[in-house]
């Protein structure tokens, strides 16, 4: 599906960007559609660049107070442009870094969610037996190649919005005794966690490709309404 030429079947930027960052972060596709370009970007303590999925705005909720965490970003999200992407939306004068209602029934994501659905459908993907498939499934793929790569479950928990499930004496990394800091464990959560992720290095994406179809303008913000608007009757 990340093949470019594959990749491009999904009709708008939103559509690809909640893919790609889905796939690197294992965030829930409705935390990722919330997200504004004031928390995209690098952490004011460490500098680190995050997502920063928090409850400061009304139309904001998260799912435990787990969820509201900072999330390292990906250095490959970076070479495809996800901060180039919070430049030109300030520089078009938008506040978030998706279009979309954000009160919509399932969420600002639910437009995304069918898309790739739709998706799926034309690339020939089905799932195995009665499983199910969406942009969820992306949170149990980067969930289980973590575990599958040795990352401790508590760096794991912390990365996508899970309770805390251990203390920090359980944790097999060298940042045992930052765990649970705060904002001083930023860069060791990065570094716990990134490396397993490296689906570049790994030939699952195509930096270079993918690029020019994740650019502003390479594609819709987001899928119209469709609706058609009724003639008016005449005399």
């Amino acid at each position: 599906m990340f093949a470019p030429e594959a990749f491009a079947a999904l009709p708008t930027l939103k559509d690809r960007w909640l893919v790609v960052l889905a796939l690197y972060t294992g965030a829930r596709s409705n935390e990722l559609a919330r997200l504004e370009l004031a928390d995209v970007g690098p952490d004011e303590n460490e500098g680190v660049p995050v997502l920063d999925i928090n409850e400061l705005a009304e139309d904001k909720s998260s799912k435990a107070e787990a969820s509201v965490r900072l999330v390292p970003i990906h250095p490959d999200l970076l070479v495809m442009g996800l901060l180039d992407r919070v430049v030109a939306r300030k520089a078009a004068g938008e506040s978030r870094l998706f279009p979309g209602n954000l009160l919509t029934q399932n969420g600002p994501a639910a437009s995304s969610q069918k898309a790739f659905l739709t998706a799926l459908k034309a690339w020939g993907i089905a799932p195995r037996g009665k499983g199910r498939m969406g942009l969820h499934s992306f949170r149990a793929t980067a969930i289980q190649t973590m575990a599958r790569k040795g990352v401790a479950q508590g760096w794991r928990e912390r990365f996508v919005g899970h309770e805390s499930s251990e203390g920090t004496s359980t944790l097999d990394t060298d940042h045992a005794a930052t765990y649970g800091a705060g904002g001083s464990a930023l860069k060791a959560t990065a570094a716990a966690c990134l490396p397993a992720l490296n689906w570049a290095a790994e030939g699952v994406i195509d930096l270079d490709g993918l690029r020019p179809l994740l650019a502003v303008g390479a594609a819709p913000e987001q899928a119209t309404s469709g609706r058609r608007k009724q003639p008016r009757a005449t005399a």
